[in-house]
């Protein structure tokens, strides 16, 4: 490919000890609801589980700034 670029998929990392308590496998789809000036649903969250991971949700910088998003925002997964 000469051009284009490569929009990833929202997903959150997670350390393999994280998941188990949190009850999610590698590559499982969750829904993500974020609280912050404003509640915000995020679907089709991809989940990444790893020993070298730690708990982190990478967001699109567009679609944070439109949700009102900010570092230190919390989310809860919803399923």
């Amino acid at each position: 490919m000469d051009k284009g670029c490569i929009v990833a998929h929202l997903h959150i990392h997670f350390h393999t000890d994280e998941a188990e308590k949190m009850g999610v496998k590698d590559k499982q789809v969750l829904t993500v609801l974020v609280r912050g000036q404003k509640d915000v649903v995020f679907c089709d969250v991809i989940a990444r589980v790893g020993d070298k991971m730690k708990l982190d949700f990478h967001l699109d910088t567009d679609e944070a700034n439109a949700a009102l998003v900010k570092n230190g925002d919390y989310g809860m997964i919803l399923g």
